[in-house]
């Protein structure tokens, strides 16, 4: 079965040698810009439960980049991973805090089958841990995800998920534990086509939850996105990122939003990433 082309780099989480796990090692071949956009339906989780939800890209397209958006407020939610599941689909895990919230993923689709990188490593209990995976050679990032491993509710939370630029170009995801040993993977999606990466950092007061949002210019669009807060040791984390439309088309390939939860006592940076193409 033909499937992503990995940059094996790394042990593979859980989802990974579920759903990768027969995928051929073959170069994608130059690269389309024929984006699709596809949005699961509704998951709605009870207080104190972790549930996913899953998007399936169309027939003979691939996933290149995806995201999560969940309801609460401050405080409310956390998402436990947002990850490619095999080649054409995209899932994501989210752990209820309060209330009942309701949780939908994203999947953002190319006619091209991209490339996949992947990194892995060990978080400890009451430790936070970075993850890089970096694109092969001659590639640029679309998008990524990450996945903490095994982990059962309230068990992580995760700070960061976004592209990286420099002499490589790839994806990172930073995680904190707060019970038990997780093996943390990242996921990197690249391609040949060029990218540009637009960024927009805003304060979020103490103990609060912020929103940030950047949009692609004219005439681009989002093929992936994260979200990141300045600040460890578990006091901060993602509660959504995600696809947006802002051109009223219904179709959310114009920008990429991210909420993310504030819970120190001083006042916070985050930021939204749009990868864009």
């Amino acid at each position: 079965m033909a499937g992503f082309r990995f940059r094996n780099i790394g042990m593979v989480g859980f989802i990974a040698r579920l759903a990768l796990a027969s995928a051929a090692l073959v170069a994608p071949a130059p690269a389309s810009a024929a984006l699709s956009y596809v949005e699961s339906g509704n998951t709605n989780t009870a207080e104190g439960n972790q549930a996913t939800s899953l998007a399936d890209c169309p027939a003979s397209t691939y996933t290149v980049g995806g995201g999560v958006f969940s309801t609460g407020g401050f405080g409310a939610v956390a998402i436990s991973r947002s990850t490619p599941a095999g080649n054409a689909s995209w899932t994501e895990s989210t752990d209820v805090y309060e209330g009942t919230q309701g949780h939908r993923t994203f999947a953002i689709c190319d006619s091209t089958m991209p490339a996949l990188a992947f990194e892995s490593k060990t978080v400890k209990t009451g430790r936070e841990k970075t993850v890089r995976a970096p694109c092969p050679p001659g590639h640029h990032v679309y998008g990524g995800g990450w996945i903490p491993g095994i982990s059962s509710f309230g068990e992580t939370v995760t700070r960061t998920s976004r592209p990286f630029l420099g002499p490589d170009e790839g994806w990172q995801a930073t995680v904190f534990s707060k019970f038990g040993d997780h093996e943390v993977t990242a996921y990197a999606l690249c391609g040949f086509l060029d990218t540009n990466l637009r960024t927009k950092t805003v304060d979020v007061a103490k103990k609060s939850q912020g929103h940030a949002q950047k949009r692609c210019a004219s005439g681009d669009q989002v093929t992936g996105g994260g979200g990141a807060i300045a600040v460890g040791n578990g006091k901060g984390w993602i509660s959504t990122i995600y696809p947006v439309d802002t051109d009223g088309d219904t179709t959310p390939d114009d920008a990429w939003g991210a909420w993310l939860e504030n819970t120190s006592s001083k006042k916070r940076e985050i930021t939204v990433y749009a990868v864009c193409r």
